[in-house]
């Protein structure tokens, strides 16, 4: 524990928070991150807070706010570098995957940590900006796909001080004299 404190400077997390409005302390939400393992999230969000470490979340509606088009994702891979057809190919299949877990009964042990508020009107409104489709849709989502969430690239921007001034705004959350940033 003391060497946690001597060396980090703060935590970025991919997350979400209860609002930060609501009570003396930062508390995970519901977001999928957290959801994946909800008594660790707790814990770091907890323990952060007791040890004075600094944290910065980036939450959902902040990758929400800035989408690219899968498109994009489609015309890098045509340059046929390793990185950028693998990237297409990674994010072809999250999507197809998630639209099957998505499609899922709530109670369906394959949907795994998918909270049930993502259901096929929430996929549709996330990423397809338009109704719904049948839950019987059979073949790959991506050419339904308009606009893909970019957490990962988010969250290493989120790291670095100047492109956080630069381009993040978030609200800050002070407890016991250490700022918390929540973004989103």
């Amino acid at each position: 524990e003391d060497l946690f404190i001597s060396k980090v400077k703060e935590v970025v997390l991919m997350g979400g928070v209860v609002s930060s409005e609501l009570g003396e302390s930062l508390i995970p939400d519901s977001a999928y991150n957290n959801n994946c393992d909800m008594s660790s999230a707790r814990f770091v969000y907890k323990r952060c807070q007791e040890l004075g470490i600094p944290t910065a979340t980036l939450s959902r509606w902040a990758a929400y706010g800035c989408p690219i088009p899968p498109k994009l994702l489609d015309e890098i891979a045509t340059t046929e570098h390793m990185v950028a057809t693998n990237i297409r190919s990674v994010s072809k299949l999250s999507i197809d995957q998630l639209w099957n877990k998505v499609i899922l009964h709530p109670s369906d042990s394959r949907r795994e940590k998918l909270p049930n508020r993502c259901d096929v009107s929430w996929f549709c409104r996330t990423f397809m900006s338009k109704g719904e489709i049948s839950k019987e849709w059979s073949s790959s989502v991506w050419t339904l796909v308009k606009k893909l969430n970019m957490y990962d690239p988010l969250a290493v921007l989120l790291c670095v001080p100047a492109y956080r001034t630069t381009h993040f705004e978030g609200k800050t959350k002070v407890v016991n004299g250490v700022s918390h940033v929540v973004v989103g």
